[in-house]
């Protein structure tokens, strides 16, 4: 009976560690709405509303895997696969793939880092999005709005490395065989009939600072443009606690933006952003005098809680050749 009793023991102990070594997590957002549109102007003058269900007002509604095992001396077996669906309808988003937010597995390392494989953001996308007022949320008044470069882009097929962070400093780095998207032939044999990307990117974040720099390149299709695509971002925000300063500027030198937001609860932010749609009117329609000096609209959510948004007119996309 003692021995029964031992060897019970020991395998309970043997299925604890496996345990803990091994993890599997399952988790999600469903973000669905009832919402307001309204467009005037554009091509043959349109004009009209909609009034309806949005999924995404927040962040896109998604559900994934996350996984890590333990492989020995402190080096980790990692994954992630992430699917987007629109929750209003149920269809897949992100071109109708099956994990088209992420898919990746690599090997993680607290001491030298992380080394991942798969359809992932570029480097800009993952730095700048802690520097954003608004998380890299919230449609047309993100981030992405302006810089088209850290509009959480993806590329498929693409090998990214990233440093611990040292003392808040941390590097990264990738490359993308094919990006696919943009190529005549998204699955072409030969490497230059491909469109490949470079991503890079260093950040410092310690205590109330956060500063960021990255730069993206893609190489065309050869037999279309030889061209290359280059985009550089540099930005930063210091918290004060009440508030927080951000600063952005992107390639070419004219395109930035200087801004004081308020960081007002989830529910206020939610109260307001209706209204954040009219931010982008404001820009477009300064774009033909950037000069003219700051344009400035004041948001104020039901709570009486407020922010400014002020800064020179975002007209110029990131990415320019």
């Amino acid at each position: 009976m003692k021995k029964t009793l031992i060897a019970a023991a020991l395998l309970a102990g043997f299925a604890g560690a496996a345990q803990a070594e091994t993890s599997v997590t399952l988790y999600g957002i469903v973000d669905l709405g009832v919402g307001y549109q309204k467009i005037k102007g554009g091509p043959g003058d349109f004009d009209g509303s909609k009034f309806g269900l949005v999924s995404g007002n927040q962040n896109g509604s998604r559900w994934g895997l996350r996984g890590t095992e333990d492989l020995g001396g402190g080096t980790r077996a990692v994954f992630t696969l992430e699917s987007g669906f629109e929750a209003n309808n149920g269809r897949s988003a992100q071109g109708s793939r099956l994990f088209g937010r992420q898919s990746t597995v690599g090997l993680a390392n607290d001491a030298w880092g992380q080394l991942d494989f798969g359809r992932q953001t570029n480097i800009g996308s993952k730095y700048f999005g802690s520097i954003d007022p608004f998380g890299a949320g919230f449609g047309q008044a993100n981030i992405g709005a302006g810089f088209s470069a850290l509009n959480t882009v993806r590329y498929d097929n693409m090998i990214q490395y990233q440093t611990p962070s040292y003392s808040g400093f941390q590097v990264g780095a990738g490359y993308s065989f094919n990006t696919g998207s943009g190529a005549t032939s998204p699955d072409s044999f030969r490497t230059n009939e491909n469109q490949r990307a470079i991503t890079a990117g260093i950040r410092y974040a310690n205590g109330p600072l956060n500063v960021a720099a990255s730069y993206d390149q893609l190489n065309q299709v050869s037999s279309l443009d030889d061209e290359k695509v280059r985009s550089w971002n540099v930005g930063g925000s210091y918290d004060f606690e009440t508030s927080s300063w951000l600063w952005l500027t992107a390639k070419p030198a004219t395109a930035f933006s200087v801004a004081k937001a308020c960081r007002p609860s989830a529910r206020a932010i939610r109260s307001v952003s209706p209204q954040l749609s009219a931010v982008r009117t404001v820009r477009r329609k300064a774009a033909s005098a950037p000069t003219r000096g700051w344009s400035a609209l004041r948001l104020r959510s039901v709570a009486q809680a407020s922010c400014s948004v002020r800064g020179s007119v975002l007209t110029r996309v990131a990415m320019i050749r």
